[in-house]
């Protein structure tokens, strides 16, 4: 179904996210309780924990509260052992950027689903109007789009004045910065 697989994704883009979010931060603090000396004094930016502290967070984040069949780390051993026999500060920020990645692609991948859905529905939309005047130039062409677009959407604002769009622009796309999906803080928060 053209309709519902979209929204399907969607729905599965945001679970993964969520469940991403939640890891990052988990991690985050993991960080700072393995190298730094809050909690031993032996601790600092050189310790090596067991890649189980790492593997344990995932498998509780994504298995356990976010619903994900995953084997549990402590009773299935690892299908490749790998080279290195505990991990690192560098283990750990690997896993932060590849979360930040994984944050933002979830995030671009539900505006494209959204974008196809709009799509779709402005197709079956057009089917039943009449066809409409042809724009004489390019720039009269691009007017029409841009206030088609804001017709019935929050999402999108016209106005004639170019300033004014420009501003526009950049303030929604701050605040999108600041409070959007893809915030950072957001990032850092969530639990």
């Amino acid at each position: 179904n053209k309709c519902g697989s979209p929204v399907l994704y969607m729905a599965a883009c945001q679970s993964l996210m969520v469940s991403m979010r939640k890891l990052l931060t988990q991690v985050w603090l993991e960080v700072q309780l393995q190298y730094t000396s809050k909690i031993s004094k032996y601790r600092n930016i050189k310790s090596r924990p067991g890649w189980s502290v790492l593997e344990g967070l995932q498998f509780k984040n994504f298995c356990e509260k976010s619903g994900f069949g995953l084997f549990d780390p402590e009773k299935t051993p690892p299908s490749s052992a790998g080279s290195k026999p505990a991990s690192d500060l560098q283990d750990y920020l690997e896993e932060v950027l590849a979360l930040r990645f994984a944050i933002d692609l979830l995030t671009l991948a539900m505006k494209d689903a959204e974008e196809f859905i709009d799509m779709q529905t402005k197709r079956l939309q057009r089917k039943a109007l009449p066809r409409q005047r042809v724009p004489g130039d390019a720039v009269e062409a691009e007017l029409m789009a841009l206030k088609e677009k804001s017709v019935d959407s929050f999402a999108m604002m016209w106005t004639d004045d170019a300033e004014l769009r420009g501003i526009a622009s950049l303030a929604s796309r701050l605040m999108d910065g600041l409070e959007g999906p893809s915030a950072v803080h957001f990032a850092a928060t969530f639990t």
